[in-house]
């Protein structure tokens, strides 16, 4: 018995002959299992080429189920020998098309894989992106789904503005589906003002946090840390340029926040920027920033604070051998007779 996929006349198949569209139709009928299909595909010797373009014929005659598998099986081929791709066939359509069919089953996990494997997918469709993001953090696969909106972060605000302009909302739903899964994913503990800042308005904060950042050195700087705050939970990218100018500003505090705002953007300037700034630090400003790249989880971060943890339990281990010997735990020289008396632990001038 021939091979029904074997009888398409023309490669390319010709499709103003009807007899192809009668061919369908005939493994339409011969195969109420879609997954006899996929068998009868391995066994054939059909252009994967072809293949795609009977996937989307089957699908316009209702039957979606047995065009994902013809999809899935010419995808396969044509992955395997990218050589055999024909001029006419854009691959990563093919397999947005594909995404988009499993949208119907809500198989996220599987719409990933594809993602995971064709980035482009994303760029090709960044609608189609959201919905499997939305999916994914639905059965809090947060990874997955931070995996999928670090994509869809690489797609300039302005382009991915143009291809979302008819959904209403895009930018707070994005916003939010990036705090949900980047918080659970990009973090060891959130920052611990986290839960006590509330999302704000980037159009309303940034142009405050600009003002801010031109007040003269010795200034208070509580509200600026606020906003920044801000700025982090709301989620929006479009206060990045802002965070950025702020790492340049001379108190610690308010570029160690614009840093742990970055990096809970997904911006990978904000773990350099702890990590510079930590090596720069004075001695008594290290732990601040120490204390930031504890919370992230990222292994340039660790690296970081194991090395400054190391530092400090040996320095606290000096301290506590200079106390028992009774040496200046400053400078190691002897006590003189007075110190001891008055019950100090380092000379008066080391003090």
């Amino acid at each position: 018995m021939t091979n029904p996929f074997d009888e398409f006349r023309g490669s390319p198949i010709d499709w103003s002959d009807m007899l192809n569209l009668s061919k369908v139709m005939e493994i339409l009928r011969h195969t109420p299992d879609p997954e006899q299909s996929r068998s009868l595909i391995r066994t054939s010797t059909i252009d994967p080429n072809d293949l795609l373009i009977v996937a989307t014929r089957m699908i316009e005659l209702k039957r979606r189920d047995h065009g994902r598998i013809a999809m899935e099986e010419a995808i396969r081929q044509l992955d395997a020998d990218p050589d055999r791709i024909a001029p006419d066939i854009d691959i990563v359509f093919a397999k947005r098309n594909l995404c988009f069919l499993l949208e119907h089953t809500r198989d996220s996990l599987s719409q990933f894989d594809l993602v995971k494997k064709e980035p482009k997918i994303v760029q090709a469709d960044p609608q189609l992106a959201l919905a499997i993001a939305e999916g994914l953090i639905n059965q809090q696969r947060f990874e997955e789904a931070a995996f999928v909106i670090a994509r869809i972060d690489e797609i300039p605000f302005a382009v991915l503005s143009e291809k979302l302009a008819k959904i209403n909302g895009w930018v707070d739903g994005t916003n939010a589906m990036r705090v949900e899964a980047y918080k659970h994913v990009r973090w060891n503990s959130l920052p611990g003002w986290w839960d006590d800042v509330g999302p704000g308005d980037v159009r309303r904060i940034v142009p405050a946090v600009e003002q801010n950042l031109q007040r003269r050195v010795g200034m208070g700087h509580d509200d600026t840390l606020l906003l920044i705050r801000q700025l982090a939970v709301t989620g929006d990218r479009r206060a990045i340029p802002v965070l950025t100018q702020a790492l340049r500003h001379h108190k610690s505090s308010v570029v160690v926040d614009a840093a742990s705002a970055l990096h809970a953007l997904g911006d990978a300037a904000g773990v350099e920027a702890l990590i510079s700034g930590f090596r720069s630090a004075p001695e008594g400003d290290k732990w601040r920033f120490a204390s930031a790249l504890q919370d992230i989880r990222d292994s340039r971060a660790v690296a970081v604070v194991a090395d400054y943890n190391a530092a400090q339990r040996a320095a606290e281990e000096l301290k506590q051998r200079r106390i028992n010997e009774g040496l200046c735990v400053t400078c190691g020289k002897a006590l003189g007779f007075m110190d001891k008396m008055s019950s100090r632990q380092a000379h008066k001038q080391c003090s």
